[in-house]
């Protein structure tokens, strides 16, 4: 489930700042107002990645761990990957009210042909997911079974670019980097933690370094005034780089050093009307 707002650049909230009695007030309350709201249909999917690190010098586990590769920690340890599946809706089927989602965000103003644009995207999460072993490939690694209930706080800087004409569809490209502020609760073999970090998305030497990270396209089929009407492709990868705190800081049995990489899916259609 998200919950996301795009908010005012930065450089505009600091210029706000060095504002004063009512001009201060006046032009807070005029940005604020200009706020439109939005309806959209979703159909989302959830989950994550759990890498953690098992002993193979543990009498807890036979010197022999399958599906799990080397690891950095030495000829005795072997890293292993889980892949969990969390909550997946629809905005078009029986799980409608799962999949229908109110955002609220400042109307487009065109800028001829081509578009560009910077801004700042908050989102709040929550994230939930169960897995119980039903591979033989974990018989050995000692995980029976792993979940997790967070809460998170999404900050997503981006860049906006996008060919705008007037008489055809607009396409609008968004990317960026995402850190991502986790809280809640992680059980390993149900021994419980109760955790919090904060995780950001890597860099890497690619053409286009934060399309892994944050990606959307959006499709604007039709405009109204300062409404809008979309179909919108959007993909967020946050949690490989661990900044503070830890995914679970225990260790269980063989196993130790769990680290979290989150993904979402999500596409759907947007209607951004000309209100309030």
């Amino acid at each position: 489930m998200n919950l996301t707002f795009r908010l005012a650049k930065p450089a505009f909230l600091v210029m706000l700042f060095f504002q004063h009695g009512d001009s201060f007030g006046l032009t807070l309350s005029q940005y604020v107002r200009g706020y439109n709201l939005g309806v959209n249909l979703i159909g989302q999917s959830e989950g994550a990645s759990i890498k953690f690190d098992v002993d193979t010098e543990s009498e807890s586990i036979p010197n022999s761990v399958v599906n799990c590769g080397p690891s950095e920690e030495g000829e005795t340890t072997r890293t292993c990957l889980v892949n969990m599946s969390g909550g997946s809706s629809s905005g078009f089927g029986a799980n409608y009210l799962k999949g229908f989602g109110i955002y609220l965000q400042q109307p487009f103003k065109r800028t001829g042909n081509f578009y560009f644009n910077w801004d700042l995207s908050l989102g709040l999460q929550l994230l939930n997911a169960v897995w119980e072993n039903e591979s033989e490939g974990f018989e050995y690694s000692g995980l029976k079974n792993l979940s997790y209930s967070l809460y998170g706080f999404q900050f997503k800087p981006y860049i906006q670019v996008g060919w705008t004409p007037k008489k055809i569809p607009d396409f609008i490209f968004t990317l960026g980097p995402v850190v991502q502020v986790v809280g809640g609760t992680v059980s390993v073999n149900q021994v419980e933690n109760q955790t919090i970090f904060l995780s950001t998305s890597s860099i890497n030497s690619s053409i286009l370094p934060w399309a892994q990270s944050y990606f959307e396209l959006e499709i604007v089929f039709l405009r109204f005034g300062e409404g809008a009407f979309s179909w919108y492709l959007s993909r967020v990868v946050t949690g490989n780089e661990v900044s503070a705190g830890s995914f679970f800081d225990k260790e269980v049995g063989a196993m130790s050093n769990f680290v979290a990489t989150f993904n979402s899916f999500e596409s759907g259609l947007k209607l951004l009307m000309s209100w309030p």
